[in-house]
């Protein structure tokens, strides 16, 4: 079938669906950016090595009794899971290295 051939009612009706489609898309990737921004930062007091790119070892520098829990972010791979680091503590993280693209990109304290 020709495009010529499509009723111009079709053609609206598609559009709308494409376009409905195309702001439900942006919706969640809005809706996502705010869920990632609400993480906030790890505090300086947590050394942060980062040994490859898929990798970093974090050391607790805090004061005594100023343990955290932590997630490393990474991007193009899933993130870590929530893990507590405890003062004078040190951890290596290491992401997922299936995806190609991966690399350390914060950490940030979890709950």
């Amino acid at each position: 079938m020709k495009i010529s051939q499509i009723s111009t009612a079709t053609r609206r009706k598609f559009r709308t669906v494409v376009i409905t489609a195309l702001l439900a898309v942006g919706g969640v990737a809005v809706g996502a950016t705010a869920a990632f921004a609400d993480e906030p930062t790890a505090p300086a007091c947590i050394n942060r090595q980062n040994i490859q790119w898929y990798s970093v070892i974090l050391t607790n520098n805090c004061p005594p009794g100023a343990g955290y829990y932590l997630k490393v972010i990474f991007d193009s791979a899933p993130d870590s899971s929530c893990f507590w680091l405890a003062s004078g503590a040190s951890r290596r993280v290491d992401g997922d290295t299936r995806y190609p693209y991966i690399e350390y990109n914060r950490t940030v304290v979890c709950g």
